[in-house]
């Protein structure tokens, strides 16, 4: 019995000196494979994290970065057009994640990382992961962020303003040394942080807002004023702070460089977007233009975004042109293959280039970034033919809104829109038919 015993501990010693030794030789291939990562090696890295897997299967740091190198990995196989190879990378990279999570519940960067892959498709669980990613570490302030974005998503704008108002004081609060990059990024995460906080406060009422000290529009206001001490470049922001009243001086139509930038950052997720509001602007612009005609020789699609009006007129146009200021909304467009061309930069411009050839011009949710509509009103009808057509849609005021000789019939609203009167529309047509 004692000589089974001493085998037994003999065998127990033995296997535990293995795990360790397998342990160690696992951490030593992880940090080769960082080393890989590190300088752009992706393949590479790859290969020494599944090799220090071998050694331990449990390893949580080797299977968080196998899963980030499988998620860049899939991005760029899916800019270079292999999606199929992309998709199935980031499965891996959701299980890898999920693993490394099993093995520790505390790991903060896989947490994040998976919440990050979640966040657009299954942004509950994505919510559940960024919180578990603040609990594991308390000062990640991209996880905050993130946070307040996905609660944001979700129409919840109280619990968006506490993450993005967290996210804002870590950011102010880190002490690490800073090259310039760095610094510069953190500020750029300072401003569109605030911005956000902004749009959030705009979309809540005011005895939610009585906690902080102010109505939320002023709240809204101190954070777009604050996001523009960050980034004075930032045309969506003025723009904003000037539909607020705060910028003196109310603007007759939008800047280039707000539509540009506002639609930009909208392009990724823009017809996803939509869909979920419900939108169907586009349908009732076609549906207006194939009732008066079947078919047309040469429509301009003026703010053409990325195409969902000109899928519906594709069917009854011989030749069909887009532009659009938003070279991100134009390449979503180009990739329908619908357009016989399409051109990034100022509508009046390229309809400068086409006057009395169109027979239709469609513009879906364009004239409502003009208050004075008559330089491009004036545009559209020196571009169309004699008996062509012109469609779109505004946001209307009531006529009662002008009340003296002074109105413009016309108001920038706080959404940064401009809504225009049913009499100002009629007048300022029929002024530059």
């Amino acid at each position: 019995m004692k000589i089974i015993f001493s085998i037994f501990l003999l065998l127990s010693n033995f296997q535990q000196t293995s795990a360790d030794l397998n342990r160690v030789k696992a951490y030593d291939i992880y940090v080769e494979g960082n080393e890989l990562y590190n300088v752009g090696d992706l393949e590479g890295a790859a290969k020494k994290y599944k090799e220090a897997l071998k050694h331990d299967n449990t390893h949580a740091d080797s299977l968080t970065n196998l899963a980030s190198v499988q998620q860049d990995l899939s991005y760029t196989k899916a800019a270079n057009g292999n999606r199929s190879e992309a998709k199935k990378l980031l499965k891996q990279a959701i299980s890898n994640y999920k693993k490394a999570i099993d093995s520790n519940p505390y790991h903060s960067m896989a947490h994040f990382n998976l919440a990050v892959l979640l966040h657009d498709d299954h942004t509950d669980d994505a919510i559940t992961h960024y919180l578990s990613a603040v609990e594991a570490d308390p000062t990640m302030a991209d996880a905050f962020s993130n946070l307040g974005a996905a609660y944001h998503k979700l129409d919840n704008f109280e619990l968006a303003v506490e993450n993005y108002l967290e996210a804002i004081d870590l950011f102010l609060e880190t002490d690490e040394a800073e090259d310039e990059e760095a610094t510069q990024n953190r500020l750029q995460y300072l401003a569109a942080l605030h911005e956000r906080s902004g749009e959030a406060f705009l979309k809540m009422t005011d005895n939610v807002c009585e906690e902080y000290g102010h109505n939320c529009q002023k709240m809204a206001i101190d954070h777009f004023t604050a996001s523009l001490d960050f980034n004075p470049e930032n045309a969506i922001v003025e723009h904003r702070l000037k539909a607020l009243g705060v910028i003196s001086g109310e603007p007759k139509e939008s800047s280039r460089e707000y539509i540009s930038q506002l639609f930009d950052s909208f392009a990724d997720t823009f017809d996803s977007d939509l869909e979920e509001l419900g939108y169907t602007t586009p349908w009732d612009i076609a549906s207006e233009a194939f009732n008066i005609k079947q078919s047309y020789r040469f429509v301009i699609d003026v703010g053409c975004g990325t195409g969902l009006l000109g899928k519906l007129v594709r069917k009854g146009a011989e030749r069909l042109e887009g532009v659009d200021l938003s070279e991100k909304m134009a390449r979503k467009a180009k990739e329908l293959e619908i357009y016989d061309q399409i051109e990034v930069g100022d509508l009046t411009d390229f309809l400068a280039k086409r006057e009395g050839k169109a027979d239709l011009i469609t513009a879906a949710d364009v004239l409502v970034y003009n208050g004075d509509l008559s330089k491009i009103l004036n545009r559209c009808f020196k571009s169309l033919q004699t008996d062509g057509i012109l469609v779109f849609n505004l946001e209307k005021i009531p006529d009662g809104y002008c009340e003296t000789d002074q109105c413009t019939g016309w108001q920038l609203l706080s959404t940064g829109r401009f809504a225009h009167t049913k009499l100002y529309v009629d007048a300022v047509a029929e002024a530059n038919h």
